[in-house]
Order: C-alpha cells, then sequence, then structure tokens
C-alpha cells in the first residue's frame, strides 16, 4: 500500500485534529493497536469502513502532526512487547514514506532517531519484525542523503554498522545488512565505492552461505550494487558464484528461495545486458538443464525459461541467441515442445500442472509467448530448420500431446515464416503428409488442431491448396462423413470452407469425386446436424456452385428444397447461407430452377415484408436474389407474386426527368423479346399532338407494368446506371458484334493516352483494408485494361462486403466499360484473410477530347 498523494489537500475537521494529537501523545498504546489492527484488514466491508476511517486517521496526523507520528511509530516498533504491534508500526512507517515524514523532524529528534534506530537494529530478534525495519532503515537512510537535503546532518554510522554487520558471522546481522544495501537508492550506493573490494569479497561469501535466507538476500545485493562491480574479473567471480547459489537454492533447500533469486538473476540480465553478454550462452545452457529437469514443477521450468525470454526481448541479446548451437536452439525448442503439451483436456488442466502457489502458471500460454517471441528474434532461417527437425520427432510420438504440440509449433512458425517453410526441401510435402493423416488420429484434440491449422491465414497454406488440392479434397470429404463429435465435424467443415474459398476452381473441376464432397454436404444439409454444421456445409454447397457451375448444376435439384426448408430455420446463418444459395442457384441453376420460381418467391415476399435491424442483412440478400430471379427468369415469373416497391427518388430526379430514360432501360431488359416498338420509335411517327396523348397512355401502361417487376429493382438500377452513366456508373459492355459493327463503321482508333486512376474509401466502422494494388494505368480508347484491388479483414471474425463503384468525371461514365468485376458480389474473408481482386475496364474509340483521366471509385 501507499499513502495517498492527495492526503495533502484534504481538510480535516478540528475535532479529529485534536483526537489524533491526543492519541499520539498518550502513554496508552491501545488506541494505536486497535488502529493498527482496523488498518491492516479488509477482510469484510465492516472492516473496510474501519480500515477506511484507520486511514483518515493516519492521514491526518501526516499532515498536522508528522513529528508526534513518527516518534510515536519508532516507540512502538522498538518498545512495544508484542511483535505484532513492532511490525505493524514499521508498515505503517512504511506505508506514509519515512522520505515524507523525516524533513519534518526538528534536529535533536533526527539525531536521536539515527541513534537508536541502529541500537534497535541490532537487539531486534524477531525474524519478519527485522526485516521490515531494514526497509525503514534504508528509506531513512534515502531521505537522509536527498540531493535537496544535502545541507543535512549525514549519517556515516549507519554504513559503519553495515561493513561490521558483513564482516560478521551472525546470519541475523548479515541479513540485515544485505536487506538495507539491496533496498539504497542508487546515490547512496555509489558513496561506498571506496569500498567496493571490501563489498565484493563480502558478498562472494554471503552467495555461498548456507544459510538460505542470507543467500537469497545476497542476489538482490548483488543487483542493487552492480553498478560497484564494473571490473570484469569482479563481476565474473560474483556471477560464478550466482550461478552455483541458483543451483544450490534449487537442490538443497524450498522453491520459494530458488524463486525469489532467479527473478533477481533475471533483473539483473534486464539492468546489464552488455555485462552479462559474453555470458548468456553458458547462462542458456544452465537455464536448459534446468528447464529440461523431469524432477521438477512446471512452474520451476518456466521460471527457469523466462531468463532466455528476457534475452530476446533485448536487441543487446538477439546477436548471442542467433548463434547459438543449432543443437543447443533444438533443446531450447523442445523445452517450449514441453510446454504446449500442457494443454486443457475436457475443460480441465493436466496432472502435471503446477499446484498450489503455482497454479497461477499457464503453462501452455506462457510456451505460445515463448515460441512466438523466440520466432521474431531468431528468424526464419534459424527457426524454419529446427522446425523441420522437430516435426517427425513431435508427429511420430505416440503421446497425442507431443503431436498436437507439433501442429501447434506449425501453426505458429507458418504465421512468421511462410515463404521460407515454402522454399525448404520436402518441408511441404512432409507437412501436408503430417496433417493429412492427423485428420483422422486417434485423439479428438489432435484432429482439431489439424483442421484448425489448415485455415492459418498464410502463404504457406495457400501454397499446400494449390499443389495438393486433390488430397485435400479427398481428406475433407472423408472428415465431414466421419462420425467424429460435433466440434471436430464443426471444425473440419470450417477448414474445408477455408480451402474452398481460396482454392482454384480449376481444382474442384479436375477432382473426379468432387459430386461425392457434394453430396456429403447435402447428407449433412438433410441430417440432424448442428446448426453450425449445416450453416457451414450451406457456404460450401454455395461456393463450389458459384465458382463450378456444372459440379452446382447436377445438384440444384436436390439442393432446392432444402434452401426452401432453411429460409424458415431459426438460425439466421442458416436463414442468410440458404437465401445466398438460392440466388446462386438463380443466376447459374436455370434448368432446374423454374420449377421452384413461385414458391422461392413467396418465401422471398415473406422475407422482406418487414424489414428491421435484426434481418437487415437476410433483407439485403433476399432483395438481391430477388434482382437475379428477374434478371435471369423474367419468362417464369408470376405477376400476382411481385410486389410493389418505391422507386428511388434519386433515380428518378427533379420532376421525374429521367423517367423516360428508366423506361428505355426497362424495355430493355424486359421487353427485348416484345414485338412493341420503343419509345423512340413511336414518338417519330405521329404529330406532336398525338404522340403527347399517346405516349402519356403509353407510359401510364408501361409504368403499371413495370412496377410488377420492382423485385428487379437492383439489377434494373444497375442496368439503368450502366444505360446512361448515372451516378458515375459504368455501361454495359457491348457485344463483340456491336463492337465489330462499329469499329467498321468508323474505322478510326485514336492514339491518345487515357489515365485511369483508381481509388478505394471504406464504409465507416467496417474493419477492412480495401486498397487499389496500383493507383493508376494509362490506355488508349478502345484498349482495355486489367488492375487489381487488395482486400484484407483485420478483424477476429468473418465479414462479408459488397463493393459498388463510379466513375468521374461523370461525363466520362458513358465511354467506359466495365468487362470483368467483382462489383456487386458479395466477398467474405475470414479473419485476417487477405485476397486480390480483378477488375478489367475498356474505354471506348470515341471517347471525348476534352477528357483525359478517368477516377475509378469503388467503395
Amino acid at each position: 500500500m501507499e499513502a495517498s498523494s492527495d492526503s495533502e489537500s484534504i481538510e480535516f475537521s478540528t475535532e479529529l485534529q485534536s483526537q489524533t494529537q491526543t492519541i499520539l501523545s498518550s502513554n496508552d498504546n491501545s488506541p494505536m493497536e486497535t488502529l493498527f489492527s482496523h488498518f491492516f484488514n479488509t477482510n469484510n466491508n465492516y472492516s473496510s469502513q474501519q480500515h477506511s476511517h484507520s486511514l483518515t486517521f493516519f492521514q491526518c496526523c501526516k499532515k498536522h502532526h508528522p513529528d508526534l507520528l513518527f516518534i510515536k511509530l519508532f516507540f512502538l516498533l522498538r518498545c512495544s512487547p508484542t511483535a505484532t504491534t513492532r511490525a505493524n508500526a514499521a508498515r505503517v512507517i512504511l506505508f506514509l514514506k519515512p522520505s515524507h515524514l523525516w524533513p519534518k523532524l526538528k534536529p535533536m529528534a533526527q539525531a536521536h532517531l539515527k541513534a537508536h534506530l541502529i541500537q534497535y537494529l541490532k537487539e531486534e530478534t524477531t525474524l519478519h519484525v527485522i526485516r521490515l525495519a531494514s526497509l525503514v532503515t534504508a528509506e531513512t537512510v534515502s531521505a537522509i542523503y536527498n540531493s535537496n537535503n544535502r545541507h543535512q546532518q549525514q549519517w556515516p554510522e549507519v554504513f559503519s554498522f553495515i561493513l561490521s554487520s558483513l564482516a560478521s558471522k551472525d546470519d541475523r546481522f548479515l541479513e540485515v545488512a544485505l536487506l538495507i544495501l539491496s533496498a539504497l537508492p542508487k546515490r547512496c550506493r555509489l558513496m561506498l565505492s571506496d569500498h567496493n573490494r571490501s563489498l565484493h569479497g563480502y558478498l562472494l561469501t554471503t552467495l555461498c552461505s548456507t544459510n538460505p535466507d542470507v543467500k537469497t538476500a545476497s542476489f538482490s545485493t548483488v543487483v542493487s550494487l552492480v553498478c560497484l562491480f564494473y571490473d570484469p574479473s569482479m563481476f565474473h567471480e560474483l556471477l560464478r558464484a550466482m550461478m552455483v547459489g541458483v543451483f544450490a537454492l534449487l537442490h538443497g533447500y524450498e522453491c520459494s528461495y530458488f524463486r525469489k533469486a532467479f527473478k533477481e538473476l533475471i533483473n539483473l540480465v534486464s539492468q546489464e545486458p552488455s555485462m552479462l553478454k559474453p555470458y548468456m550462452s553458458d547462462m542458456v545452457l544452465d537455464v536448459l538443464q534446468i528447464a529440461e529437469s523431469s524432477g521438477l514443477s512446471k512452474g520451476t521450468h518456466c521460471l527457469a525459461f523466462e531468463l532466455v525470454m528476457e534475452m530476446a526481448g533485448m536487441k543487446e541479446c538477439e546477436s548471442v541467441l542467433v548463434k547459438l548451437d543449432y543443437n543447443v536452439t533444438v533443446r531450447v525448442f523442445m523445452v517450449l515442445m514441453n510446454m504446449l503439451m500442457c494443454v486443457e483436456e475436457d475443460k480441465k488442466r493436466d496432472s502435471e500442472e503446477v499446484k498450489g502457489e503455482e497454479s497461477e502458471v499457464d503453462v501452455y500460454k506462457f510456451g505460445m509467448k515463448c515460441l512466438n517471441q523466440l520466432c521474431v528474434t531468431l528468424g526464419g532461417s534459424k527457426v524454419v530448420p529446427v522446425a523441420h527437425h522437430l516435426l517427425q520427432i513431435c508427429m511420430d510420438s505416440p503421446e497425442w500431446k507431443m503431436r498436437h504440440a507439433g501442429i501447434t509449433m506449425l501453426a505458429v512458425i507458418a504465421k512468421q515464416f511462410s515463404d521460407e517453410m515454402v522454399f525448404s526441401e520436402n518441408f511441404l510435402s512432409e507437412v501436408v503428409t503430417k496433417v493429412l493423416k492427423s485428420f483422422e488420429d486417434s485423439h479428438v484434440q489432435v484432429r482439431l488442431a489439424a483442421f484448425n491449422f489448415m485455415e492459418t491465414p498464410s502463404n504457406f497454406v495457400q501454397v499446400a491448396h494449390i499443389l495438393y488440392h486433390h488430397r485435400l479434397v479427398h481428406a475433407f470429404a472423408i472428415a465431414i462423413d466421419n462420425g467424429h463429435d460435433d466440434k471436430v465435424k464443426e471444425q473440419a467443415a470450417s477448414a474445408m470452407l477455408f480451402f474452398l474459398k481460396n482454392t482454384l476452381p480449376e481444382s474442384l473441376t479436375l477432382y473426379k469425386n468432387t459430386d461425392t464432397l457434394m453430396t456429403k454436404l447435402l447428407s449433412l444439409l438433410q441430417g440432424k446436424e448442428s446448426a453450425k454444421q449445416r450453416s457451414l456445409a450451406l457456404s460450401a454447397f454455395n461456393i463450389v456452385s458459384q465458382q463450378c457451375h456444372e459440379i452446382g448444376h447436377r445438384q440444384y435439384a436436390n439442393y432446392l428444397p432444402i434452401l426452401l426448408e432453411a429460409c424458415n430455420d431459426k438460425n439466421s446463418e442458416i436463414k442468410e447461407e440458404a437465401i445466398r444459395g438460392i440466388r446462386i442457384c438463380a443466376q447459374f441453376g436455370t434448368p432446374q430452377f423454374k420449377p421452384f420460381v413461385n414458391r422461392i418467391l413467396s418465401e422471398l415476399s415473406i422475407l422482406i415484408q418487414a424489414p428491421n435491424a435484426r434481418n437487415a442483412k437476410e433483407y439485403d440478400i433476399a432483395v438481391s436474389a430477388l434482382g437475379r430471379i428477374c434478371e435471369f427468369h423474367r419468362d417464369s415469373i408470376d405477376g400476382s407474386r411481385v410486389t410493389f416497391s418505391l422507386l428511388d427518388k434519386d433515380l428518378l430526379g427533379a420532376g421525374n426527368q429521367n423517367l423516360l430514360k428508366i423506361i428505355e432501360v426497362f424495355l430493355e431488359h424486359i421487353g427485348r423479346s416484345c414485338s412493341m416498338p420503343s419509345v423512340r420509335q413511336f414518338s417519330s411517327h405521329a404529330s406532336k399532338e398525338q404522340k403527347s396523348q399517346k405516349m402519356l397512355l403509353y407510359l401510364t401502361g408501361l409504368v403499371f407494368a413495370m412496377v410488377g417487376s420492382t423485385y428487379a429493382a437492383v439489377p434494373l438500377y444497375r442496368r439503368f446506371c450502366q444505360a446512361t452513366g448515372y451516378g458515375g456508373t459504368v455501361q454495359r459492355r457491348e457485344t463483340v458484334e456491336e463492337k465489330i459493327a462499329r469499329h467498321d463503321k468508323d474505322k478510326t482508333l485514336t492514339s491518345r493516352e487515357i489515365v485511369v486512376q483508381f481509388n478505394a474509401d471504406i464504409a465507416d466502422g467496417m474493419p477492412w483494408k480495401f486498397i487499389p494494388t496500383q493507383r493508376e494505368v494509362k490506355v488508349k480508347p478502345g484498349e482495355s485494361a486489367l488492375a487489381f484491388y487488395t482486400a484484407e479483414n483485420k478483424s477476429s471474425t468473418p465479414i462479408t462486403g459488397v463493393s459498388t463503384y463510379n466513375v468521374t468525371p461523370m461525363k466520362a461514365a458513358v465511354y467506359f466499360n466495365k468487362i470483368q468485376c467483382f462489383c456487386f458480389e458479395e466477398q467474405r474473408l475470414l479473419p485476417g484473410e487477405k485476397i486480390d481482386m480483378p477488375v478489367r475496364e475498356n474505354g471506348k474509340s470515341e471517347v471525348a477530347d476534352t477528357i483525359h483521366n478517368f477516377r475509378k471509385e469503388k467503395k
């Protein structure tokens, strides 16, 4: 505890000030003893109130009667017959800070206290009290030699007492002197520089003491006084004695002594890495000797390895660790593998986990932290060969925990050194072989780790997907069909989904048993699987259907009834994937889709009747699905099932000025096969008055006809924008026949270059990184250009995004054709996943002379 820094600003009542003075001046010590018991007892609410009252009392004393308070506390420390009262008095002095109280004393009182404090240190026999008194002495020395009080009396007697105590053979005096030295501030330590030779000899003696308290106190003293021992020979002797002392404490005394001493050794590495650099290789070997000992607890192993981690985190030590012998590095990583074996099973901590005082140590978590840190420090050229060597040892082990540790190690290293792993000879093929074997491991947690590894967002896993897709598809097909528990099947389905999203369509098309995989996915959807499994199966089926149309066509007849049923599922993820599947089937499954059109329209109508915050995503996907149905199945639409939807006011324009253009687009989109003349043809054969009347009637009827098709809002809006350039949207791509006819007509292509600049914006709150891979390209009118956008999910959850686009200046949009683009398509990225998406554009040859730059913006 520390005294409140605000105590000086607190105002205390006159009554309390009088009460505190009475108690401090009284010869009756019982009120102070009562205050001590209240101050150090906070077991319940009532005790907390008592603690608060006693704290207020001490703060009032410190502000208004600091001299009386210090004298009273010192009197109790020296003269109280009970050890508890003496210890509590020392604790309160430390809490109130002697550096705050000492300057408030009169010189006579200071001299009196200095003399009596040294005498008290010689007389006190209770160990825990004298240890507290040693800290009080050290802080008092600090207050006396404060740089702001140089003209005050000095205290040479205390240094004489310390040196004489170190020269004695009394363990009590030795420990007191060591504790005072270890707690001294730096400016006081430097005052002992003239005695460094004597102190060096004393410390060598105490480090070899048979008393564990003295030996442990020596460690903290060496760390505190290391500034006095910069001479290499002196430091070498002290460090050697410390290492010998550590092993003596480890094997001959309680583990608590070793922990205290070893923590001081870690502090020494932190404070003086340059001095320790010549010894670090040997210190690593000493750490390994402790960490590899099977007779020690896991907590002791972790503490020993903290020394290596302290080195790994310091730049001065990196070169030492990198230059470690290969066999030593293997031993270091093998220690980490043993830590990673401390995994939980059935929600219970393994019996090897440390207990009692060490139960707070999470060995597995600590091992993961060390593995990550060492990988960063050592680099891929050092780590990958070691990992390759350990792969065989871990994955061929009969113990499931070691196999699990091996896969965990691969996942960590693959995230940091994917390229080195890929180019390491035979490493990739061996990893794939071992991981695929682990898909069928006898232990559930090894299988989970293997499937989880195949979802690692790394180049290594992506290369494995590409080069070994045939083996992976086969393995996933077996995995989702095996009788594993639900958690394993979910992880297997998730890994398969990750593979399908990142693999090439040809990888599935070339695999002869992909139909078998699709059949197994259908069986998952029809069975009594968990909601998570069904959602993953729907996602996987949708991806395959979208990437490999031929494979999807063969399954749509069985898939569509499942989708219709899933549209009514209570689980929102299943419902969303089902609607997304309907949208895909509407676009690519024309023959099989027609019999289900009216039923699907009914389901979608229900889904979009009452949009709200909870079903906003379902609503958006449903509207998009309706647009696909109207675009690809307009001949099969039952008009009575299509509901009215308001037209976009921005689309209509002020005074409905864009209505004529809208109808033109509607005619092109829906009325291509109709024999009715277009609006332009109709208006060219009538008188001005007749045209107005007939146009009004014609448009009225046409608008009513079109209102019935407003389910097609998404594709119609897109078609309108493509036809008009509205909103900076590029026009639709010409057919080959149209392009040939146009070129035959004008026979002219300009050689002028146009700069196409690319930009990207992200919606507020969306944790994606979305940027153009290149800022601009140069094309000639009539030529096409290929560009890429890069998207990366920076969050910890899968996120689906949809991009829109526009072209500036607005007048340039009509001259700009989009040949290939990911726009208006959902892109689902897993946590950390990064993809490149292509955009192929074409500028018309008749682009206006005033236009020199296109600006392509995506959101």
